[in-house]
């Protein structure tokens, strides 16, 4: 994937930015006034220089003045978006963004080294990792499989030894920790920040997790994808939407190849 320009903030910019703020926030207003008791599903309002903050390239600049401007009375409606209430506009964002996911997904796959292509039965799950977000999880684990940080496990002796009911329940346990930490340190303050992508974000990453195999889920924690995985407390919006973009994509690529 080619770098992103960095952007310089040339005068016709700045004058074009704060151009499309005024129309988009003169539309979340009209919106406001239509919606009444629902207008809390609507997007905050924005102003240029906290815009001008947090783009940082030329490509974030056109996503940004090209996400404003789809915000307009026909999709500045109710829409269920899942188990939420939320706008058309909305629920539009997050497909696309979801489109940017997926193809940054196909780019970075031959970057992910630890597990190798085309094997229907992965020989080796990686060098194993101590940094998870539950290390004693993570520890428990690597001591009663026999292993010690630095490792090499066979993916097929992992699936055998969680085959076993004490295992897995302990694995079980794992899981639930994971999602009420995504429940907790994400999706609770995207929820109340009104940060609408990242909850979507955090939804998929539930339904993935919730759903995966539970020897997907230990190939996760187990393997030296686990500290990109873990699930910590961001109040940062931009930080929090990368880092959960950044463990959808690792699910997503683990779901894959196993």
């Amino acid at each position: 994937m080619a770098k992103s320009t960095k952007i310089r903030w040339t005068k016709a910019r700045k004058n074009e930015l704060r151009k499309e703020v005024l129309n988009f926030n003169r539309r979340i207003r009209s919106a406001e006034s239509r919606l009444g008791d629902l207008s809390y599903i609507l997007p905050q309002k924005q102003t240029a220089s906290e815009a001008m903050e947090k783009i940082q390239t030329l490509q974030e600049y056109r996503d940004y003045l090209a996400a404003i401007k789809r915000a307009t009375a026909k999709t500045l409606i109710p829409e269920t978006y899942g188990n939420d209430l939320t706008t058309a506009w909305r629920r539009k964002e997050i497909e696309i963004r979801e489109k940017r996911i997926n193809e940054r997904n196909r780019q970075r796959r031959k970057k992910v080294d630890e597990l190798r292509p085309g094997v229907k039965t992965q020989e080796q799950v990686g060098r194993l990792n101590p940094y998870g977000r539950f290390p004693s999880d993570n520890d428990f684990f690597l001591r009663d499989l026999g292993l010690k940080t630095g490792d090499t496990v066979k993916y097929e002796e992992l699936l055998k030894k969680i085959e076993e009911g004490y295992y897995r329940e302990k694995a079980e346990l794992w899981r639930t920790n994971y999602i009420n930490a995504l429940i907790n340190e994400m999706l609770g303050p995207a929820t109340f920040a009104g940060d609408v992508v990242s909850m979507g974000l955090a939804n998929q990453i539930y339904d993935l997790v919730t759903g995966m195999d539970i020897s997907t889920f230990l190939l996760g924690q187990l393997s030296s994808y686990s500290d990109v995985l873990q699930i910590n407390f961001l109040y940062d919006q931009k930080g929090r939407e990368a880092a959960l973009e950044r463990i959808l994509d690792v699910w997503n690529e683990l779901i894959r190849r196993t």
